[in-house]
């Protein structure tokens, strides 16, 4: 437990540092004209990119020295069901190798996207019913304009957070003896914690369960790595299609279809959940 806190602190203090040296930075900018919000200064906004960027990297860096030894990668049960010299020789070389193995069939891809299209569409609507504050509107409207701002999010992010959350704390956490369902909850309120935004907080906690249901499940990387990236660059295009404040409830000529359509995307969402698990467990 206590080395997946310090993995934890490790990730939240790398965030902190770069985003005030990423302002440092903009205040000793020779003939940068301070904006009435930081967020209206370009300058700030590609710093903020620029940091954000190299301190998902540095993560990834950093994850990979600290979870550099075998044993802190695999469980006790996955090393001692290991039985491939070819995956025990791979994995001694570098271990993130084995966590990137591909999904045991096509199916599997495609139950696990219809599970998580209409997973994100309940979840954006239960933060417009609630009206939960998003305290970082401004930046994340701002970043969804910069080139590097979208690269990080779209892609980099997804990565180093699945690595840093999934890879690092479920297996950290397990490791120490902690079930996989629990070691999944943690990681998940983790994840929601770390966003340092309500808006975000409830779907970030739900998806983490979800990413981290697949990644334990089918042992890799390869399908939370991908879900998020959908998640983050979808909610992009959107923003760019309709704008950062439009809300689902648009799409809708009353209130009646909009409640039937979130009832209806949570059936559709545990459905396809069912048939996920069934598969992977069959297929496992």
């Amino acid at each position: 437990m206590k080395k997946s806190l310090l993995l934890v602190f490790v990730f939240i203090v790398i965030q902190i540092v770069f985003g005030i040296i990423a302002s440092l930075f903009v205040d000793m900018t020779p003939g940068n004209v301070p904006a009435t919000s930081p967020v209206n200064s370009p300058a700030y906004v590609w710093a903020l990119c620029i940091s954000l960027l190299l301190s998902n990297l540095l993560i990834i860096v950093i994850v990979y020295f600290f979870m550099k030894r075998r044993n802190d990668i695999y469980s006790p049960m996955e090393r001692q069901n290991e039985t491939a010299t070819e995956d025990r020789d791979n994995t001694a070389r570098c271990p993130f190798v084995g966590q990137f193995k591909r999904p045991a069939n096509s199916f599997i891809v495609i139950l696990t996207f219809l599970t998580m299209i209409p997973l994100m569409y309940f979840l954006n609507c239960i933060d417009e019913i609630f009206k939960i504050p998003d305290l970082l509107q401004n930046e994340v409207k701002e970043i969804a304009f910069n080139p590097i701002g979208v690269i990080t999010v779209a892609i980099v992010g997804p990565i180093a957070e699945e690595i840093c959350f999934r890879m690092g704390v479920i297996n950290l956490l397990r490791n120490k003896g902690t079930t996989n369902h629990r070691a999944i909850f943690i990681s998940a309120v983790i994840f929601a914690v770390i966003h340092f935004n309500p808006a975000q907080m409830f779907c970030a906690f739900i998806l983490g369960l979800f990413l981290g249901f697949l990644y334990v499940k089918t042992r890799s990387l390869v399908l939370p790595i991908a879900c998020h990236i959908f998640n983050n660059g979808l909610s992009i295009i959107l923003g760019w299609t309709f704008g950062i404040e439009h809300k689902m409830s648009d799409w809708y000529t009353a209130p009646t279809y909009y409640y039937c359509s979130i009832a209806l995307a949570a059936l559709v969402t545990v459905f396809f959940f069912g048939l996920l698990k069934k598969k992977i467990v069959a297929a496992s």
